[in-house]
């Protein structure tokens, strides 16, 4: 399931990019990854980037600017932090920033504190990503973790 996040990650990307050659694109990433059986479904995949980006407009408000893998680099307590963050959803409002993670169960997976898919293990990861916007002087209205093989998307509280 690793390289299926990752694989599909590396697909959200430059989505937004290749949108006149979208299957071409997907399936050379697939190809790349080795996992031509595994995500023979590439209608699939773009659902799941449609199913978060309508949730987002729906729900937050339309994009006025998208950053995909956008970099930071942070200075914490005498070291420095060098990061990517994978989708920054801009908004008149503020920011959404948006993590991608992969969980091979559902929702009582990434809800339960015991399960070592719960959500709430990534809040170091998100907190430091959101610290890092503000720091550059942005507003982070929301964080999220989307789980675009289950369709989970989440909310987290920090």
């Amino acid at each position: 399931m690793v390289e299926v996040g990752n694989c599909i990650h590396h697909i959200f990307a430059s989505i937004e990019e290749h949108q006149a050659n979208i299957n071409t694109y997907i399936r050379d990433i697939i190809r790349s990854f080795g996992l031509e059986t595994v995500l023979s479904d590439h209608d699939s995949i773009i659902t799941a980037w449609k199913n978060l980006t309508s949730h987002l407009a729906t729900t937050y408000g339309v994009a006025v600017h998208t950053w995909h893998e956008r970099p930071f680099r942070m200075e914490r307590d005498g070291q420095t932090i060098v990061g990517s963050i994978d989708l920054v959803w801009q908004t008149t409002k503020g920011d959404l920033l948006i993590d991608y993670k992969t969980c091979p169960m559902g929702e009582s997976a990434i809800t339960n504190p015991a399960s070592e898919h719960f959500v709430g293990i990534y809040g170091g990861q998100i907190s430091t990503y959101r610290d890092a916007l503000e720091a550059a002087g942005e507003h982070v209205l929301k964080c999220i973790v989307y789980y675009p093989v289950s369709g989970l998307i989440t909310e987290l509280v920090l």
